[in-house]
């Protein structure tokens, strides 16, 4: 890894994909200080190409955390004093497949001293057995035909859940960004959202899954499911 601070600790988990290797190694780093508290684990993938964009991730996002805690700690050391206690980031990174792809889902919780903390989640799906890396223009012909779909039927779902309307038209706009989080199923798509999105914070992590007969007049690319 780039970052010469992180020491990676690996050690064996169950299988985390199908067409992955019988043991999935797990990469480990955990920094202590006066200022933060950094706990970060992922798996690995045994692919080269996307193991190497999680390391370097991984060391990004904690040199910009070390950063950040750095700056926010001194100003609430100012208001709480002395027994202030470090800033914290826990990010986790699992690995999940459907035979054809692997996908890495992120996720990013920082407490940065409010009334609560933040998640985020994000992730990255590769293709097997090369690693390259599958976005939803490469899983849709017309990537703003799915997207309309998407929005679509991911509203449907969550309305009837009674989630607040606001929200869920807000964060199931027909956008990219909207539905950047996502695991390939063995039949399907599920999507991620982070809270806030869809959702208040006491809703956590919410998630839509939409079967493959549902996105047909989007017309996937069925190479990618099994």
């Amino acid at each position: 890894m780039k970052l010469a601070s992180l020491a990676l600790t690996a050690c064996l988990l169950l299988p985390a994909a199908a067409g992955m290797a019988a043991e999935t190694a797990l990469s480990e780093y955990t920094e202590h200080s006066a200022t933060a508290d950094i706990k970060v684990s992922w798996q690995r993938s045994g692919l080269e190409k996307p193991d190497a964009v999680s390391d370097d991730m991984v060391a990004r996002k904690v040199r910009e955390f070390r950063a950040t805690a750095r700056e926010e700690h001194a100003s609430l050391k100012e208001i709480r004093g002395e027994d202030t206690p470090p800033l914290e980031m826990n990010l986790k990174g699992t690995l999940s497949g459907n035979g054809r792809t692997v996908t890495m889902l992120w996720e990013d919780y920082m407490y940065l001293g409010g009334a609560h903390g933040g998640l985020v989640l994000s992730s990255q799906t590769y293709a097997l057995p090369d690693g390259r890396p599958v976005g939803l223009n490469d899983l849709f012909p017309n990537t703003g035909k799915a997207l309309h779909l998407i929005s679509v039927l991911s509203r449907k779902d969550l309305l009837a859940r009674g989630l607040p309307q606001d929200m869920v038209m807000a964060g199931t706009m027909p956008e990219e960004d909207n539905f950047s989080t996502f695991l390939l199923e063995k039949d399907g798509i599920t999507f991620y959202f982070s809270p806030y999105q869809v959702a208040s914070w006491a809703d956590g992590v919410i998630t839509v899954t939409l079967k493959l007969k549902d996105l047909a007049g989007a017309a996937p690319h069925r190479q990618y499911w099994k």
